[in-house]
């Protein structure tokens, strides 16, 4: 089945989450509403962390643009008592590149591919953090590539902060049993978007390329967890941009028409939902799929079998749209619906009248029902024999679970309605 991915793509990076602490008995099956699991003996979670979120007391950002071959900034990056100099050049062939040097000249640091360095001072807390943007060739539609940067006074060098964290299970294959790790998972190396500076905070854009080509716009900061590199973390709920009226916005079928409404609707986008139905049935039709408003990006929309039905200016359209639920719990919740609707067209314009909207019973609608699911599964038990010490990850791909060791290793698919259980590789 054909999914059509409108928002996030996969699970593992949603931002911040966090281990939840734990009693003795281990924990759940399924998530409360405040999205903590309850206890359960299949899975076991670490203790949470404590992290202190630093807040900048100044940020400065130094890039090349345009014409410009070089930019300097200065900042007591080493904690020496003297300002260290940072250099960003471009080669006439473009070529760019980022040099830290002390203030007596003698380099400290140089990186390749660098287009932009966003300098966060936190005064005496903390040295300050660097963050390089990648050269164009690290660059897409969907962003560029960051990656953080702070001085280890120990070893004398520049580490990597931490990437924000995911949950990921280790596997006891003698008890058959899980336990739940933090890891950072990257598809590329560091944070992959577009980041912005306001007030003193760093957001990071995603595109979401749904059909209104939204942004999601999710705070960062920067947490000292312990080590000397401490982790990016999120900071707060994400907002989606644009969020007011977007009328130059048009949608060419009944079925583009129903996908769009039902992605604002998941967004909670009013401005941009309503225009679409009939003026009569505006609240009616958007407090009846209110519970999509709970999906938010992590909506996704079936459009491989919509099942329109069009008779002259009119069309009955119905799909299914699944989501997920608490999605940085650790056992996060998949919810589906068959989301149904009479679309018209009037002037040339679709218009939505009446909308249902029933949920779907799923089999296997959790990350531990879907670890409860595939432990005695025998590409699993061969697989992990092989990656013994390899994560698992566990991630929706529309109603569909997929199943990855150490992410980059596909190895079972479970169909989230029937629980079927297709190998992908091992």
């Amino acid at each position: 089945m054909q999914v059509r991915r409108t928002i996030r793509t996969f699970w593992p990076l949603m931002l911040g989450f966090v281990v939840w602490g734990v009693s003795a008995c281990g924990l759940g099956s399924s998530p409360q509403a405040n999205g903590k699991p309850e206890p359960h003996p299949l899975v076991t979670l670490s203790r949470a962390r404590r992290l202190a979120t630093l807040k900048p007391a100044a940020i400065t950002v130094q890039k090349l643009s345009g014409s410009q071959s070089r930019a300097t900034a200065e900042a007591n990056l080493t904690g020496a008592g003297h300002p260290d100099h940072l250099t960003l050049t471009m080669s006439p062939s473009g070529h760019s590149q980022l040099v830290v040097a002390t203030a007596s000249g003698r380099t400290l640091w140089s990186k390749s591919s660098v287009q932009s360095v966003t300098i966060l001072k936190f005064g005496r807390s903390h040295l300050p953090v660097i963050l390089l943007q990648g050269g164009l060739n690290f660059c897409g539609s969907g962003g560029c590539q960051y990656q953080g940067y702070t001085w280890n006074p120990s070893q004398h060098r520049f580490i990597p902060v931490g990437n924000p964290t995911s949950p990921a299970f280790r596997y006891d294959p003698k008890t058959k049993t899980f336990r739940a790790v933090e890891v950072s998972l990257p598809t590329v190396d560091g944070l992959f978007g577009f980041v912005s500076v306001q007030n003193r905070q760093l957001h990071l854009l995603e595109r979401t390329y749904d059909l209104w080509q939204h942004i999601i716009l999710q705070p960062l900061h920067y947490a000292s967890n312990g080590t000397p590199a401490g982790r990016w973390v999120t900071a707060g709920p994400v907002q989606y941009q644009p969020g007011g009226s977007e009328p130059s916005v048009t949608f060419n079928t009944p079925v583009e028409l129903w996908t769009a409404f039902l992605e604002a609707r998941a967004m909670n986008l009013p401005l941009q939902g309503k225009p679409l139905i009939a003026s009569a049935g505006q609240n009616n039709i958007w407090n009846t799929l209110a519970p999509l408003g709970r999906l938010g990006e992590s909506l996704t929309v079936d459009t491989a079998n919509p099942k329109p039905v069009v008779q002259g200016v009119h069309a009955d359209v119905s799909m299914m749209v699944s989501g997920l639920l608490h999605p940085t719990s650790p056992n996060a919740q998949m919810v589906s619906y068959w989301v149904g609707s009479e679309v018209f067209s009037v002037g040339g314009t679709g218009v939505i009248e009446h909308a249902s909207m029933d949920p779907v019973r799923l089999k296997v609608s959790t990350v531990y029902a879907v670890l409860r699911h595939i432990r005695d599964n025998a590409v699993f038990q061969r697989a992990m024999a092989k990656h013994p010490h390899a994560v698992v990850l566990v991630s929706p791909v529309g109603s569909t679970w997929d199943v990855e060791l150490n992410q980059n290793t596909p190895i079972l698919a479970v169909n989230a309605k029937t629980g079927a259980i297709t190998a992908l590789g091992s």
